[in-house]
């Protein structure tokens, strides 16, 4: 398998990243860009250099599907290898089967990130991985589940 974070993040899939509102979800995805784009560890984890870009759903054009707009991205831009998907509504199958197909298709890493109230547990089973983000007597810790792997913890 290829991976963008070793043993975190492959290079492609629809991945979630979830947690309650101001537990760092946009300040960790940023820092995942940073890292990637040259290609420094990542939460101790190496990491390939890759091309990412981050669009908020809510305030992008949504009068063209999510597929399309991936679709879109990509065809502007083939170096890209991660798309975050800043999530400021609730989330729908319809959106998440579009997500999930154009990530595929086009061989690229989406994550996916929303409130722990956003997103029902009927959903998950769409995603490929998470990454959930928990506050325990005042740390933070992320839990790192993908498919196939052992799923781990980091002290944040």
């Amino acid at each position: 398998m290829k991976w963008l974070v070793q043993d975190m993040l492959p290079a492609q899939g629809l991945f979630l990243l979830k947690g309650s509102p101001k537990t760092g979800k946009t300040t960790l995805v940023k820092t995942l860009m940073a890292s990637l784009d040259e290609g420094y560890d990542f939460l101790g984890k190496k990491t390939r250099v890759a091309y990412s870009v981050i669009l908020e759903y809510g305030k992008y054009d949504m009068e063209k599907s999510a597929y399309y707009q991936i679709t879109d991205l990509v065809n502007e831009d083939p170096d890209i290898n991660l798309i975050i998907i800043d999530a400021m509504l609730p989330v729908a199958v319809p959106l998440l089967t579009a997500f999930n197909r154009a990530a595929h298709e086009h061989g690229v890493a989406v994550i996916f990130v929303t409130h722990k109230n956003k997103i029902e547990d009927t959903e998950l089973g769409w995603f490929n991985g998470k990454w959930v983000i928990r506050r325990d007597k005042g740390k933070r810790y992320l839990q790192v589940a993908i498919d196939d792997h052992p799923g781990f913890e980091i002290k944040l």
